[in-house]
This record gives C-alpha cells, structure tokens and sequence, in this order.
C-alpha cells in the first residue's frame, strides 16, 4: 500500500506544472478536489506586498484553524510566504475560501495556491494571460454569488453611459460580469478609477480588465453602414443624419443596433467618415462601421407590382436602359422583377419610370420591396419602440373604427379595424408619421388568415356581453352548439356543421348586434391531428 501511494504521487506530481503544487482540474468538483487534498496543510501565498508582516497574514489565516509557521521569504526580492497549519482541514479551509473570497493585503489581491511542502521559489503563473487592448467592454471577475445588475450599474454609472451589463457564471462556478459603456473613453475612466484592488461589489473585491473581445471586422466598403450600441430612437439619429438625407436610402433600428442604407458606396463612406464616434443632439454616441456584403442577394432589385401588359411592352419602356439591366421576369399575376447590375442603375431607373405608361398605356408601378399584401382589416406595424399608450393617443381620431390593438413584443404588433376601408384610411394618414412621444409608425398590410373554413368561428374584438351575443345569434340558435366568451373581447361560437359556420359568418361577419357591437367574425384554426403509431418499449 505504502508503494502504491508512492507510485501515484509521482505521477501526480510528474503531471502538474509545478512540482508539489496541487490544483484542481477543471474537470472534477470542487467536492471531489477536497477529496484529493486531504493531506496537505501548507497554503502558499504569492503577489504580496513587499512590506507585509507575518502579523498581517496571521490575522487573516489564524481564523480557519491553529497555525505552526508562517514563513515570509526573502522579502526583499520576492513577495510570497508559506503558512503551514496544525492540520490538513484548516489549510483546506483557508484556501476555499480565498478563492471565493479573493485574498487582498493593502489593495493588491493575492495569489493562493495548496501546496504539499514549503516553496523555496517563485511559483510561474497557470497560464500567460493575453492583454486586451482598451476597449469599450470591461471584464469583471471575482463578483460574489448573486451579486446584481443595479449592484454593478452603482459602482460603474458615474464614469459614462452603460449600454447593457451581462453577468455570468463560469465552469468553475465563479461568477463574472461585462460591462459595456457608450465609448472607450468612458470605459477608460472607469479602469482607473476603479481598477485598483480595492473596489469592492457586495463586500467582495473584484478584479477588472479590458474584455478579450473580437476585432471589429473589417468589411470592405458597401452601400450600407452598421450602427452598433446606440441607445436612442430613430428621431434623434435621423436629426444626427440630416445634413445627408437625400443620399440615404432608409434607415433600420433593431434594439441598440441597426443599419443605415445609401444608394452609393460613396455616399456611405463619407457619412461614416464624418459621423463615427461623434454624438447625436441628444448625446447618444454614432458607432458606425460598413455592413458585411450580402452574397445571396442581388446588386439591386426593383419589384413591379400590378402591371397589366406583357414583357415585350415592359421591354420597350426600359428600352433606354438595356446596358444597365440583368434580367427581367414576370409571372401570372401582374407581378415581377427587374434586376439591375448596381444599386445606382436601380435607383435612376425607378426615378425615372415609375408612376409612367409603357407605350401600350400600362402603368408602371416600381417599388424597392417586395409585393405588399392586399388590403385587409388589420395593419401591422414594426419597429415601433414605443409604448401602448402613446401608441393609442396616435390613434384616438380613430377610436370609433378600432377592434383591438395587440402589440406582440419587438417592437411590432398588429391594429384590427372594422372594416378594409378602415385600415385603408388609417394606414394613408399615418403611415411613416411619428406620435406625441416621437416614435414613427410604419403601418402595411397584415397577411390574410390563411385558416380554412370549419365549424368554429373565433370572435375577435368583442365589446359585449354574451347574452348580446346570442341576442346576435337567435337566428341560428338549432345549429350552434356552444358560445364561449374569452377574456380581451375574444371568443368562440362552435356550429354542428362547416356550412352552418359558413352560412351564419356570411350573413353576420361585421353586423351590429342589437346593442350595437361589431361582429368581427373568422373561422377558427382547426385542431392539430396527433397521428398515434406504434412506440417500441424500452
């Protein structure tokens, strides 16, 4: 047995990278590790303070257990010491809780190590950290379990504008943050104000570096532009680009990114040249960089919508510009596509032409997207960053044609009317228009319910009650089978048969009831078939 034990400590030892040093391998728990290190009772701790004494170490390690020695060596040249406690549990102890803890003697954190003997020498380091170049993203390590994102904004606040903070656990189980400020200048400050190993966060010291972040990417020069960790709205970066607004083709929010789209190359770079790092008049800092090409998408497509004639008239009316197209093509339904060979071809045409007759007298209507739906009773909205409020008193000369209003999260959701002819009017007003608090509403067309016609209607935007509703209904009463009514004016009228749904939606769909509700009736979808099979016991 004594062989044995013999045999395995030397090759314990002969796979570590410093002799006699134990640590824990990422791979086992902490659990498991403590199990390993049961015989050991010498901690050694480095990165010291040259004028440390014994005294001070010996506050902080006598409280986990007797000590037999402290030895600080050769001081003078070498800040690490030895503490050798009466027994292997104490010295276990000690070192868990300086690597949750982090140990820290006058501001300057410690290295700690178990070891299984005295160390005559320097211990190297685990690993040669790479330095990261100063950034806008601050690494934070050393954070106590369960520590806060308000905990972490406190501290980092006053130095600049934090764009968002992301806290983190790693596979050891320690926690760590990021945070991301507007600027590097602003990140700068916080490191030196902050980085100097006496900053604490839930009554633990931390550790702070620049974040290892990738490189920004440097894409070749394209027609559009990246906007990256901007925290304002649409109005205020559109006031930041108003020196430019004829070159720009259309500008995206998405959260706190986006893109802005030129029709040339040229006009791009020279907007990202005068604009990137500066700030908008309502101080939100411009991170601009060139967008990563698209390789699937075309140099430049313009959409034909509801054209009547045939390909040799279309033809004849971009007669003058054959050298700048690709290919044209045009299916069934009054709808197709010119494909140019750049984004400027695109745009000279479409200026040009659309709104124009072709030679036969077909009118030519040219769009930079793709075919809208048709007209429906619902519009759809998108990139709305506003609130519902607002969103309403937008809409309140229009309250009388409203169903419902639903906004469904990411800045989208959808506004059903009374009738098409109500949607229609609404989406002329105000599309593209900004409300009372200044964001802008870009309303179109919802896609139509695909549902096929069944048994059951679903009643959407609902404003009575149900004996209204079957007031309504009398009529048909021997072919329903139940009326249920949700809540957020929905419900569900089940028929005995689809023609008995079909009959009473034709005759009722946007009818008043005898109190005066609209009827906004669709047929419900119909329910998922689960198909059983033969399952194999296992």
């Amino acid at each position: 047995m004594f062989f044995l034990r013999q045999r395995v400590s030397h090759i314990c030892s002969s796979l570590l990278p410093t002799k006699n040093v134990i640590r824990p391998p990422a791979s086992i728990s902490l659990f498991a590790f403590r199990q390993l290190s049961t015989t050991s009772r010498f901690v050694y701790l480095g990165n010291l303070p040259y004028h440390l004494e014994n005294k001070d170490i010996e506050e902080r390690a006598e409280r986990f257990g007797s000590i037999k020695s402290i030895d600080f060596l050769n001081k003078e040249t070498a800040g690490f010491a030895n503490v050798e406690f009466s027994n292997p549990e104490d010295a276990q102890n000690f070192y868990e809780t300086a690597l949750k803890s982090g140990l820290v003697f006058h501001g300057q954190r410690s290295r700690v190590e178990l070891v299984d003997e005295v160390q005559t020498r320097v211990l190297p380091p685990r690993k040669t950290l790479k330095l990261s170049v100063p950034n806008n993203n601050i690494f934070i390590g050393n954070l106590q379990s369960g520590t806060t994102k308000e905990e972490i904004r406190e501290i980092f606040a006053p130095f600049g504008t934090i764009v968002h903070i992301n806290i983190a656990v790693n596979r050891r189980g320690s926690d760590f943050a990021h945070v991301v400020y507007e600027s590097i200048e602003q990140a700068s400050a916080a490191m030196q104000a902050l980085n100097n190993g006496t900053t604490s966060i839930a009554g633990r010291y931390i550790t702070l570096q620049y974040a290892a972040g990738k490189p920004e990417p440097a894409n070749p020069p394209s027609t559009t532009l990246y906007l990256d960790g901007y925290l304002g709205d649409e109005a205020d970066l559109r006031a930041a680009l108003s020196s430019y607004e004829g070159k720009i083709s259309y500008v995206k929010l998405m959260g706190n990114h986006g893109f802005i789209g030129f029709s040339n190359i040229d006009d791009a770079t020279a907007v990202k040249v005068a604009l990137h790092q500066t700030q908008t008049p309502a101080s939100h800092t411009l991170r601009l960089r060139f967008s990563k090409p698209s390789v699937h998408r075309p140099p430049m497509d313009i959409y034909l919508i509801d054209y009547a004639g045939d390909e040799a008239d279309l033809r004849a009316a971009l007669s003058s510009y054959t050298e700048k197209i690709l290919k044209i093509w045009l299916p069934k339904r009054q709808i197709g596509f010119i494909r140019f060979k750049s984004p400027d071809d695109g745009n000279i045409v479409k200026e040009a032409l659309d709104k124009t007759q072709t030679p036969a007298g077909h009118t030519l209507n040219l769009s930079f997207s793709k075919t809208p739906n048709p007209p429906s009773n619902t519009l759809y909205f998108v990139g709305y960053p506003g609130n519902e409020a607002d969103l309403r008193a937008a809409l309140s000369s229009y309250e009388d044609k409203i169903l419902y209003i639903k906004m469904v999260g990411n800045q989208q959701g959808f506004i059903g009317f009374k009738s098409i002819d109500d949607a229609t009017a609404v989406k002329d007003a105000l599309h593209i228009t900004q409300t009372s608090a200044g964001p802008i509403l870009n309303l179109k067309f919802s896609k139509p319910s695909p549902n096929t016609p069944s048994n059951k209607l679903h009643l959407v935007g609902y404003a009575g009650d149900e004996a209204d509703l079957r007031a309504a209904l009398s009529s048909y009463n021997e072919n329903i089978l139940d009326i249920r009514l949700l809540s957020r004016k929905m419900g569900f009228i089940k028929f005995k048969s689809i023609d008995d749904a079909t009959t009473a939606k034709g005759a009722l769909d946007q009818t008043q009831t005898p109190a005066g509700h609209i009827l906004n009736l669709i047929f419900s979808k119909p329910p998922r078939i689960h198909t059983t099979g033969y399952r194999k016991n296992c």
